[in-house]
């Protein structure tokens, strides 16, 4: 997968942003699906100028891969924004940031990072960024590296497939065994016996009262906090694809669909 960056006018989501699936179960289709608040309007290599079905299509794209930029990996498998500008990617080949001029790559050979299998990243509120790999997180804050692992005591699963970070520091991470807590300063684990729909976590997002969603294997489950008490709670049976939360308007899941 390459890098596109759209570069002129803005993708509506309730009159502001997207909420998209890459690759879904739309129609049975690929490529990006966009909900306005009233219609879907679906992109894809049949009907746009998308380089495949896992990109969209605007128009100015910016397209960045080994042969033009210093960029990790063309496998691209995931991507964070920090407050700065300053984007950063997971790759199969490793990590790296993009300033707006300069690329910056990390990998086992240079850096603290653990795996160069980069499967998730996030960036916290004080700029620190998190890598979830297949062996498990790495911490950056620009100088040193901070690892956490299963042999450490921290968390349930090195392969890590999503992270998500609250505004006070919260820090939830989600592998194929179950979710990991990271709370001032201590790590809690999850799994089915929790109250987790599955323990398959493919995707975690936490909205705007600090509950923390998960989309599994088997539904989406939501971890709530309530008057300073956690409650677990899942959904019906459902195959869910990556949970997007807008944190300024309703929560909107998308399942698989055949239309």
């Amino acid at each position: 997968m390459l890098i596109c960056r759209y570069l002129s006018g803005k993708i509506p989501f309730f009159g502001k942003k997207v909420c998209c699936g890459f690759a879904s179960a739309l129609a049975g289709l690929g490529g990006v699906h966009i909900w306005d608040g009233s219609n879907w309007t679906i992109y894809n290599t049949t009907n746009s100028g998308l380089l495949s079905n896992y990109m969209f299509d605007g128009s100015t794209w910016t397209v960045y891969d080994t042969s033009n930029s210093g960029i990790a990996g063309d496998n691209v498998q995931a991507v964070a924004v920090a407050p700065g500008g300053t984007v950063w990617f997971g790759t199969k080949t490793g990590a790296g940031s993009f300033d707006g001029s300069t690329w910056t790559a990390y990998d086992t050979s240079n850096s603290g990072i653990s795996s160069n299998n980069v499967q998730a990243v996030a960036v916290a509120s004080d700029g620190t960024v998190w890598f979830g790999t297949d062996a498990g997180i790495s911490v950056f804050d620009g100088s040193i590296w901070t690892a956490y692992d299963v042999a450490g005591g921290s968390l349930i699963d090195d392969n890590i497939r999503s992270i998500a970070i609250d505004s006070d520091g919260t820090v939830w991470a989600g592998t194929y065994k179950g979710a990991s807590r990271l709370k001032s300063g201590s790590w809690t684990n999850f799994s089915r016996g929790s109250g987790i729909a599955d323990p398959i976590v493919r995707s975690v997002a936490i909205d705007g009262s600090g509950n923390a969603w998960f989309a599994t294997g088997n539904g989406v489950s939501a971890y709530m906090v309530t008057d300073g008490s956690d409650t677990s709670s899942g959904s019906p049976s459902t195959s869910l694809p990556p949970v997007n939360i807008d944190l300024t308007q309703p929560v909107c899941f998308i399942g698989s669909l055949a239309l």
